[in-house]
């Protein structure tokens, strides 16, 4: 029996070992593909960074067709969705979205009462700062990751859900 109970205790030390040693390098690989990823979102940052601050809000079909103009020409941007803050604090509504690759096929509709499926602290906090979501969402061929950023505009705050591909800016 105290033999048993040797090996026992030695499996699952091991199996312990194993498991930190499994999470540590999924975190620090997990770590390196975000500090890459920044370098590839640079330029959409760089439009939401120089349009957040602007002192005159615009009309939300304004900045759709100003989003639509700068970021078409960025690689790696599948769509973007504008979101504004509901009645019910805890849901947004869908105000428009851009489409810039032809497999992209958007679960949500305009108009429609949605919570986020990237999580509410998320645009939560997007209502005042640009947040980067490092989770990576799938969709058929399709990766993404989410990167979001507030406009002012005539009817409030509009949050910019980025869609960007690492894939596609490879």
């Amino acid at each position: 029996i105290f033999i048993a109970i040797l090996y026992s205790l030695l499996i699952i030390s091991t199996a312990l070992i194993l498991t930190w040693s499994l999470k540590s390098t999924v975190n620090i690989t997990s770590e390196v593909l975000l500090a890459e990823n920044v370098k590839k979102y640079a330029p959409a940052a760089e439009i939401i960074s120089a349009d957040i601050y602007k002192s005159r809000p615009v009309s939300i079909s304004m900045l759709k067709n100003k989003l639509q103009s700068k970021a078409s020409s960025l690689e790696g941007v599948i769509g973007i969705n504008l979101y504004q803050r509901s009645e019910d604090d805890n849901y947004f509504r869908v105000r428009d979205i851009i489409k810039f690759n032809s497999a992209y096929v958007p679960e949500i509709t305009r108009g429609s009462i949605v919570q986020p499926s990237a999580g509410l602290e998320i645009m939560k906090k997007s209502l005042t700062s640009a947040a980067f979501d490092s989770e990576v969402y799938t969709d058929g061929i399709l990766r993404w990751q989410y990167l979001y950023a507030p406009y002012r505009t005539d009817r409030g705050v509009v949050i910019t859900q980025w869609l960007i591909s690492p894939s596609e800016t490879e």
